[in-house]
């Protein structure tokens, strides 16, 4: 035999075990058939004249708040905890069911307006919205930011005031 064909062989060989490595599953993995569930929300407000910018991002355990504008340049920011009755009320005011059918409208920055978007992210995907106002499932988020506003309340320092576009 020529050393071409071996070669060949020896290629093809190889490539048919990678195939075989693959393509094996393995039985002691769990089938992803779990139940679809909120890992975080984040909510931003961001445009205007001045660059006004307010982020708040929501896990099960941590509430991250920052807020500021970029002329003049002022920037402020804290963490807290979050309890679990907190984050299941705030995570409840969303229908996992309808998130896909949520649509999104044109951003609004471009007239010195300011654009509101949401990203809540599952355990399976993302969802990212930006002025969602019209759509008709958007009494998820008023109620959310309901929930959100009493939380805020609570946890953010005396000393901090949020700035108003």
């Amino acid at each position: 035999m020529s050393a071409v064909k071996i070669k060949g062989l020896k290629i093809f060989f190889s490539m048919f075990l990678l195939l075989i490595f693959f393509s094996c599953e393995n039985k002691n993995t769990p089938k992803h058939n779990t139940k679809e569930r909120i890992e975080s929300i984040s909510i931003s407000h961001i445009g205007g004249r001045n660059g006004f910018y307010e982020i708040i991002k929501i896990r099960r355990d941590s509430l991250f708040f920052e807020s500021g504008t970029s002329k003049p340049a002022k920037n402020t920011s804290w963490k807290n905890a979050v309890n679990i009755p907190s984050w299941d009320a705030l995570a409840s005011s969303f229908k996992l069911k309808n998130l896909d059918s949520i649509r999104s409208s044109p951003s609004i920055q471009h007239l010195d307006g300011i654009d509101e978007t949401f990203i809540i992210k599952t355990n399976k995907k993302s969802h990212i919205y930006v002025n969602a106002y019209h759509d008709v499932h958007y009494y998820q988020f008023e109620n959310f930011k309901q929930k959100l506003e009493k939380i805020l309340s609570q946890k953010q320092p005396a000393t901090i005031k949020t700035p108003q576009p």
